[in-house]
């Protein structure tokens, strides 16, 4: 892997997490979820999708 092989792939991701934060702001959590697992998975993405839940209080 290359270091502007890495840089892309970093800003790529981070691009995408910043939709998918965009959208779970606006209320559609649906959609941020099904963006970021694109671009996570495992453990980390399971804790990303946490965030977007939503409790009664």
């Amino acid at each position: 892997m290359t270091k502007q092989f890495a840089a892309s792939a970093l800003s790529a991701y981070e691009k995408t997490n910043n939709k998918a934060n965009d959208l779970a702001s606006k209320g559609r959590t649906v959609q941020a979820r099904e963006l970021l697992s694109k671009v996570e998975g495992g453990q980390l993405n399971e804790q990303s999708q946490a965030d977007y839940a939503q409790w009664k209080t």
